[in-house]
């Protein structure tokens, strides 16, 4: 399982979307059981989001999927056959990001468009709103793009040359932007701009982040994970799984991580 998201269905219940390899979809109302959705015509799925009252599910071969019901789901026009790996909504824009520094958005979530400006053909792997009115996208070598629109995106020095999987944001201080990537690298900013690196030990590659209301959480390789108050001194905590953890979300005073072998794992 590579990403998890959250959302309203039309039956007006709360749900979890877990998407993963070979197509593999599956959806629960406390992400503690779960349903597998019908169908075995998909390919690999990298990235979930919810949006525009829809679930949404973008992989390989430029593959965008949506539904409302979590039944029935179809295919988006995305004008890209490349691989897909992420999404994000910030309540106007929807973005995808994938491989060779594809980047689509749409305003429906129906049919996608490329970017106008992209400085990059690295794999991009993970895309945020800031919430402070900015996206940043990451991805291979060190990658950190950062856009005021979604359209138009500039490379932003992250100091790092490890492959960035995750970046995220907090807000109930004040913003920390952290990005998170190969070989236990985390990188912290405070603007977008100016970023910090830290090396975490034991040095697990970083696939996943998300943000509670007091701390961010990061996942990884071997079942690792961190957390930090602030994105600045973290700490390991037992996470009781030796799987490759892929995704992370928070939602309702609890923590879910879901990765290889169909793994799930969360903390209240």
């Amino acid at each position: 399982m590579r990403a998890i998201t959250y959302g309203l269905a039309s039956d007006a219940t709360a749900r979890y979307l877990a998407v993963g390899a070979s197509g593999a979809m599956y959806y629960g109302t406390d992400g503690l059981a779960w349903t597998a959705v019908a169908g075995t015509e998909r390919p690999d799925l990298n990235g979930a989001m919810y949006g525009l009252s829809k679930f949404f599910a973008v992989g390989n071969a430029g593959t965008i999927l949506y539904s409302s019901d979590l039944a029935t789901w179809t295919a988006a026009t995305t004008n890209t056959t490349s691989r897909l790996n992420a999404a994000a909504y910030n309540g106007g824009l929807m973005v995808a990001v994938g491989d060779s520094g594809t980047i689509r958005t749409s305003l429906d979530g129906l049919t996608w468009t490329a970017a106008t400006t992209v400085p990059t053909t690295a794999n991009l792997y993970s895309v945020a709103y800031s919430g402070g009115g900015f996206w940043m996208a990451v991805g291979d070598a060190g990658t950190l793009l950062t856009s005021t629109d979604g359209l138009t995106w500039a490379a932003v020095r992250s100091g790092s040359t490890a492959n960035l999987r995750a970046v995220g944001v907090q807000y109930y201080t004040s913003y920390t932007y952290v990005a998170v990537g190969s070989g236990g690298v985390v990188l912290t900013s405070v603007d977008g701009t100016t970023w910090t690196s830290q090396t975490l030990s034991p040095a697990a590659d970083l696939k996943a982040l998300t943000a509670s209301s007091s701390q961010f959480v990061i996942a990884g390789s071997g079942g690792a994970v961190f957390t930090s108050p602030t994105g600045s001194t973290w700490t390991l905590q037992t996470s009781g799984t030796t799987a490759d953890l892929q995704a992370l979300t928070y939602v309702q005073s609890k923590l879910l991580a879901i990765g290889k072998n169909g793994t799930s794992v969360y903390s209240l």
